[in-house]
């Protein structure tokens, strides 16, 4: 084996690793601090009541709902919800059944918030 292969095999090797890696990691202890309440809660009669990117944190897309007296923050992850922070407007309908990131909008459209956390 020439030491040119040797460099080919030893690359492969440490792009295999990252992309491991990169597939492996889990969300932050923050963000999933940020929607534990939401994830326990049963959400029957929500209201979408504000919708924006946040610029100053990364440009996070953002939706603020209420229900009854409880107001929720969904800090949506771009690459996996970006279709379903398009679909959601402001004043839509929204629900949740507790212990579950799994919306329904409208009565009609469903998506799941795409974060995995111990709780």
């Amino acid at each position: 084996m020439t030491i040119k292969n040797s460099m080919l095999y030893f690359m492969i090797l440490v792009i295999l690793g990252m992309i491991v890696m990169l597939l492996s990691v889990k969300p932050s202890n923050s963000l999933c601090k940020k929607h534990e309440d939401l994830f326990h809660s049963e959400i029957k009669s929500g209201m979408v009541i504000e919708k924006f990117i946040d610029t100053l944190n990364h440009a996070t897309e953002t939706v603020v709902l209420v229900d009854g007296n409880k107001k929720y923050i969904l800090l949506l992850i771009p690459d996996s919800n970006n279709k379903d922070f398009e679909k959601i407007r402001v004043r839509d309908k929204i629900t949740k059944v507790p212990n579950s990131f799994q919306f329904t909008l409208n009565d009609s459209y469903k998506f799941t918030f795409d974060i995995q956390c111990d709780f």
